[in-house]
């Protein structure tokens, strides 16, 4: 591979033999960006040839595409303002820009790294949490939901439980409070099988022994141990909210 970087770049590879990990890909293609952008500010603005504007904004275009990311080997910990891959980026875009392009005098014109720099980090995080980070989360979400349906009505052991429910240590299982509850009600599940025998044994409102809300925690707390001996069995509870609305757990009580 033909080095595009000069001497500035060189030294610096030198003087920060530190982690072997370069800037990010993300910041350098940023870097491309705003060197772009100023080339075409100063070319507007009459403070640089416009031929070498268009060469200046070009190469940084292509910086900015990810083509020369092997072009900057400088150790993402460096001085902090980040002058040495600020200066890297100058020789490389002057470089592939031609000749006559000074990487100081034109590429870095009106520029500093105190402000370069930053705003390609910046920009760079902001770029990837909206374009990657954000959608993989919604993804994710959209998978957690298929599956927490698909799995409602599987029996779980005590302490590896859905959303909105708890098995705690000891002799209690926590209901989350949604506002609206109504009735807690137990039917007996099979331990081999996911789904519940029609029978229902028991049936708790929000006043009923065993039952208990704990405003500090905005929880319901349901005793088993006071309602009968459930050790060993398995039970599927079933959270009626006042709307009708039916919500289930099964669990194995060990």
């Amino acid at each position: 591979m033909a080095k595009l970087y000069g001497g500035e770049t060189a030294k610096a590879v030198a003087n920060f033999k530190i982690s072997g990990e370069p800037v990010p890909a993300e910041v350098i293609h940023w870097l491309g960006r705003i060197k772009g952008a100023a080339a075409e500010v100063n070319g507007d603005l009459g403070l640089l040839d416009r031929k070498l504007a268009k060469a200046i904004s070009g190469a940084a275009a292509e910086v900015a595409s990810g083509a020369h990311d092997r072009q900057f080997p400088i150790d993402v910990f460096q001085t902090g303002s980040g002058t040495s891959s600020n200066m890297n980026a100058n020789e490389v875009i002057a470089k592939l820009a031609g000749a006559g392009v000074h990487p100081n005098d034109h590429v870095n014109m009106g520029q500093s790294s105190n402000d370069v720099f930053p705003s390609a980090v910046h920009l760079a995080a902001l770029d990837v949490a909206v374009n990657e980070t954000l959608p993989a989360l919604k993804l994710l979400e959209k998978s957690f939901a298929k599956k927490a349906s698909q799995f409602k009505n599987v029996v779980k052991a005590g302490r590896v439980v859905p959303v909105k429910w708890s098995l705690m240590t000891g002799d209690s299982v926590y209901v989350e409070d949604t506002g609206t509850f109504r009735s807690l009600t137990s039917q007996a599940t099979s331990c081999s099988s996911s789904a519940p025998l029609d029978a229902v044994e028991e049936s708790y409102t929000s006043g009923s022994a065993g039952l208990r809300y704990d405003s500090a925690t905005n929880q319901f707390i349901f005793n088993w141990q006071t309602s009968s001996s459930w050790k060993g069995k398995c039970r599927t509870l079933v959270l009626e909210l006042a709307d009708g609305q039916r919500q289930q757990a099964s669990f194995r009580f060990q």
